[in-house]
């Protein structure tokens, strides 16, 4: 299963980081992300709401892969699979929600920001990693990871702009890049979610230009 969700990450590219705070609004931002070319989502769960929006993109768009992010604990973990949530992020390494992952077949991509990090996540078998906070390390430090962990591909997400994307995507260990800016908290409460598909569209056609070079 593991396997699955890194390979529609890859095709993805981009992974739409969001926090609506409501039903209606998860069910309009999920429609705008599929009409803006999304293949995957992450629900950051920061809030009381996040849950009852997750389920309701994993309820009805099951063409979008929806999963929970910021999960700090196993009981978020839990809730998550409950919501039907096809992989679980987390912001650093947390072994107890590694290990219930696993125990569960629930994906997971812990988050990393040093090489102490990744030995943890390879001894439970983990080789797709989120590299957070990006702008922390950037590419310079993505770079110097591919060496000793040239099998290990990464997810890096925090600071990665419409502008600064493709010098991610251009490294052969990154899959895909989280990206917080396409669904920002003033358009989902301006309620301007055909903004949202705009900028997931002018975000698709950026990353593409790194096939096409």
């Amino acid at each position: 299963m593991m396997e699955r969700i890194q390979e529609i990450f890859r095709k993805a590219r981009v992974v739409p980081v969001i926090s609506p705070e409501g039903q209606a609004d998860a069910r309009k931002l999920g429609q705008a992300l599929i009409d803006g070319g999304m293949l995957c989502a992450e629900v950051t769960f920061r809030s009381q709401t996040a849950p009852e929006c997750l389920s309701v993109l994993t309820g009805n768009f099951p063409g979008l892969c929806s999963g929970a992010g910021t999960i700090l604990n196993v009981e978020q973990a839990r809730l998550a699979k409950s919501c039907g949530a096809r992989f679980v992020v987390t912001p650093a390494f947390n072994a107890r929600v590694v290990d219930y992952c696993l125990e569960q077949e629930l994906p997971v991509i812990p988050g990393i920001c040093t090489p102490y990090e990744v030995e943890l996540a390879l001894r439970k078998g983990l080789d797709f990693l989120k590299f957070f906070p990006a702008q922390v390390g950037g590419t310079a430090m993505l770079k110097a990871l591919s060496g000793p962990y040239r099998f290990v591909t990464f997810m890096p997400t925090g600071g990665i702009t419409v502008d600064n994307l493709n010098s991610y995507l251009a490294l052969e260990n990154v899959a895909a890049c989280g990206a917080s800016w396409l669904a920002p908290s003033k358009l989902i409460e301006a309620g301007d979610f055909d903004a949202i598909t705009a900028r997931c569209r002018q975000t698709l056609e950026t990353s593409e230009k790194i096939h096409m070079e």
